[in-house]
């Protein structure tokens, strides 16, 4: 690859052209790149000078139907005509620009549904949350954020724990290697249920699916197991 430089990590061509603008990209990077395509075809790296005598790597990863953030075109999708509702408790400010993030959001939706990015993006911000967050559990399940999104909206919002436990089983399900995801579901059987014995059992149960993790979820045993 390119050594000793920055790294820029940027999902699909677009984020690429909406961080630096498409004329300025052809503008000033045009001559001062160096261009590299994985071995599978669906990756390319670029070195490119961001000023004198200072690179960055941008990588740039096509989302195909392989790709975790692919989302299944056959699934009915969240409505985008919705009325937005903002709280009165925000300010004149705060309210113009929650209007102006979510209509930018929704216009580009409508233009591109097969974001994951921007879904993800509006959720945060819609009131109709929770049917985004479901929509992308299916359209996209090998992601666990939709499944921790949900774990926490059940949770903290609804208090629904019968919900919650779930959706965080199925966040760890989904990527069963990141200590996020089992500290979330820990968290959940500490501080929601207030049974530290439900999350030794997970853990435990967890270790032997998957042994090498291990020494990473030893440590949050340990900070649940019987003084």
């Amino acid at each position: 690859m390119f050594p000793n430089k920055n790294k820029i990590i940027i999902i699909s061509a677009a984020l690429v052209l909406s961080a630096i603008g498409y004329y300025g990209y052809k503008e000033f990077f045009a001559d001062k790149t160096k261009t590299e395509v994985g071995a599978n075809g669906n990756e390319k790296t670029s070195a490119i000078e961001i000023a004198p005598n200072v690179t960055a790597e941008v990588e740039e990863v096509a989302i195909d139907s392989n790709s975790p953030l692919y989302l299944n075109p056959d699934l009915k999708k969240p409505s985008l005509n919705r009325t937005i509702v903002i709280p009165d408790s925000y300010s004149v400010r705060a309210t113009k620009i929650m209007n102006e993030k979510i209509s930018g959001l929704l216009t580009d939706l409508k233009k591109d549904p097969s974001s994951y990015v921007n879904w993800s993006d509006l959720a945060m911000r819609y009131k109709t949350a929770e049917e985004i967050w479901l929509y992308l559990s299916q359209a996209a399940p090998r992601v666990s954020d939709a499944f921790i999104n949900l774990g926490d909206l059940y949770m903290y919002y609804f208090h629904d724990n019968a919900k919650a436990e779930p959706m965080f089983l199925k966040a760890v399900a989904s990527a069963p290697r990141s200590l996020e995801n089992y500290s979330r579901i820990v968290d959940f059987y500490v501080t929601a249920i207030n049974d530290k014995a439900a999350a030794r059992k997970f853990l435990k149960d967890s270790i032997a699916k998957y042994p090498d993790m291990e020494l990473t979820l030893t440590s949050l045993l340990e900070q649940v197991s019987p003084q």
